[in-house]
């Protein structure tokens, strides 16, 4: 099962709650390419790097949610598009 930072629930409303998180670390990465390449590419960085391959050669606990987006840029492709992982 996939970990999840701790919250507190602020409200509580019919379709989505009001949550409050205390701070936390993300790995980051962005990457240019077509958006399906894109985040086939830039979710293999970040699992490489949260499975020890990083400076520290620490291995890195990640939590929902990985948020992907696309970087504002020009319309031509290829896109860029960044993902972001909490991790513990």
């Amino acid at each position: 099962m996939t970990e999840q930072q701790p919250f507190e629930l602020v409200r509580r409303y019919p379709h989505f709650e009001l949550r409050r998180y205390p701070g936390y670390a993300v790995a980051e990465v962005s990457v240019t390419a077509d958006f399906d390449r894109a985040g086939n590419a830039a979710f293999r960085h970040l699992f490489n790097y949260i499975s020890g391959n990083n400076e520290g050669r620490r291995k890195l606990a990640m939590t929902a949610p990985v948020i992907q987006e696309p970087v504002a840029q020009g319309p031509e492709l290829p896109q860029k598009l960044a993902m972001t992982a909490p991790v513990l």
